[in-house]
Order: structure tokens, then sequence, then C-alpha cells
């Protein structure tokens, strides 16, 4: 009897370590945190905004950022912001205001073992903004996305109106 009954105890507390799977699509999905934005300059002197965008994201495969091996291959590019300009209630794309690119480096923390690949998490981008560039602009937006390693582009979220004037 003590023997089933250790088994059974055994059998509780081994279905309760493992960790849960959480089903989650392999194409990410991220989602809109925050914007922050602040006069500044850069390393010579030049007047800039700094900008702080958060966002969290969630992938299925747990195939966010590059790798190391892979840098000379693939495009390390995989974030990918994209600036409108507010004119009135609309919002419209300028040639002079180019896409901005980033790269999300692999980190052996997003190493997934097991079953449970799912990788989620928030990412930090900060950039600068030189204002000779967005002078004309009284308010942007931007759209952003990522693209993971198996080429999946995320779903596209929008920071809130940002004043510069």
């Amino acid at each position: 009897m003590f023997k089933n009954l250790a088994v059974i105890i055994i059998g509780f507390f081994a279905v309760i370590a493992c960790e849960k799977i959480e089903p989650a699509d392999p194409i990410p999905e991220i989602g809109f945190k925050d914007f922050k934005i602040e006069d500044g300059y850069d390393s010579i002197g030049n007047p800039t905004k700094n900008c702080e965008l958060l966002f969290s994201f969630i992938d299925g495969d747990g195939d966010i950022g590059l790798i190391k091996y892979e840098s000379d291959t693939v495009d390390p590019r995989n974030i990918f912001i994209v600036p409108f300009n507010k004119s009135e209630d609309s919002y419209s794309r300028e040639d002079d205001l180019d896409t901005l690119t980033f790269w999300i480096k692999y980190d052996d923390k997003m190493e997934r073992v097991g079953q449970n690949k799912t990788l989620k998490g928030e990412i930090k981008v900060l950039f600068n903004l030189y204002l000779k560039f967005i002078s004309d602009y009284d308010t942007l937006k931007f759209d952003f996305y990522i693209i993971d390693r198996a080429g999946n582009e995320s779903n596209v979220e929008s920071t809130n109106d940002v004043a510069f004037n």
C-alpha cells in the first residue's frame, strides 16, 4: 500500500514540476507598450530627439534574434520602424523619412530546450532622430514590426502620436 501511495505522490509532484507547454503561433506577435522622447545630443554635439520604444513579443517557436554564425549569410535587420507624418487627421509616408532598421541580437538566455519553445518578453529600442531631418514635421507616429529567423513577419503595431513642435 505504501508503495502505491509513494508512486502516486511521486507522479503527482512530477506532473506539477513539469513546465506547462504554452501553445503559441510560430509567427511572432508584438504589442506596443510605451514610447518616450526627450531632447539630447549625439556624440559630436548635434541636437537630437532621443527615442525609446518599448514593446512586448511572443513567438511560438522561439526563433527571435540573429544567431552569431548567421551574421555573414542573413540580413541582420529584424526590427523595422516606419515613420508617418500626421497632417490634420491622416497619416502619410514621406519620401525623406527612411524606415529605421535594427537587429535583435541572439542571447544564450533566449535558448529554449525541451518541448516548450515559446519565447516571450519585452524589447526596448533606443534611437536618435536628428532635428534637421524632422524639423518639417509637427507630429509623427511610428509603425513597427519584427521578423524572426524563419522569415515570419509579426503583426504591425503603432506608437501614439509624437509631437515635435
